[in-house]
């Protein structure tokens, strides 16, 4: 599991490394609307999955059904 810092220009630069792995990755204390708009925008670009617990939002590939 990968996580990063909590400002949204860092998470852009993190997010985009984290995603070519392919594993899911943690953004932590997501308390702010831009964390919002950052998360619904960066999973909506990539097609990834999110999930929250509390103040961490888990990004992860949305599985292709065949």
């Amino acid at each position: 599991m990968n996580w990063t810092s909590t400002q949204v220009p860092l998470w852009q630069i993190d997010c985009e490394e984290f995603r070519k792995v392919g594993h899911p990755f943690e953004l932590r204390d997501v308390s702010t609307p831009e964390h919002e708009k950052f998360i619904e925008a960066f999973g909506a670009k990539h097609w990834l999955k999110t999930a929250r617990r509390g103040l961490t939002e888990r990004f992860f590939q949305q599985k292709e059904i065949v």
